[in-house]
C-alpha cells in the first residue's frame, strides 16, 4: 500500500470522529499524581491475583460484592480509589496493598511526658518551661 492509499483509508477510518486526545492528555497531566498512586495499587492487585491459587478477578469482585467490570476498571489504574476500597481491597486479598513509612508521630505517645522545669530571671519577671529532652531548641512561655 502506497502512502496515499494509507492516508486515504485512515480518513476514511475516522470519517466523523473527533479526537479529544489534547483533553485527555490535559486529564492525565492534572491527576498525574493519583493516577500514578493508583496504577500502584493496581499492579499490587494483579500481583496478588496472581499469588493467590484459585483467584480471578471474578472471584475478588464476589468476595468484595462488586461487579467484575468494577474490579476491570481497577485493575487499569485509572479509577480514583478510596480508601476504604483500598482497604476492602486488601482485606480480600490478605495483603497490604498501601503502606506508610514511620515518622515521628506514628508511634504511641509515652504514657509519662518528659518532665519540665521552671527557671526564674531576676532581672526579668518571666518564666519559661524548658522540656528536659535532647535537642530541645526553643522555649516556650507559660507565664506573666
Amino acid at each position: 500500500m502506497n502512502t496515499n492509499k494509507t492516508y486515504e483509508k485512515l480518513l476514511e477510518l475516522t470519517k466523523g470522529q473527533v479526537s479529544n486526545w489534547h483533553e485527555e492528555a490535559k486529564y492525565r497531566q492534572q491527576n498525574r499524581k493519583w493516577l500514578r498512586y493508583s496504577g500502584s495499587v493496581a499492579l499490587r492487585i494483579l500481583a496478588a491475583i496472581e499469588n493467590i491459587e484459585g483467584m480471578n478477578q471474578k472471584k475478588l469482585a464476589d468476595m468484595m460484592g462488586v461487579s467484575q467490570q468494577q474490579i476491570s476498571k481497577i485493575i487499569k489504574g485509572h479509577e480514583n480509589l478510596t480508601l476504604e476500597t483500598i482497604g476492602k481491597l486488601s482485606e480480600a486479598l490478605g495483603v497490604e496493598l498501601i503502606s506508610f513509612p514511620e515518622f515521628r508521630y506514628s508511634k504511641p505517645s509515652d504514657v509519662n511526658p518528659p518532665k519540665k522545669k521552671s527557671i526564674s530571671y531576676k532581672n526579668k519577671m518571666e518564666k519559661f518551661s524548658i522540656a528536659e529532652e535532647p535537642a530541645t531548641k526553643y522555649r516556650t512561655r507559660t507565664g506573666k
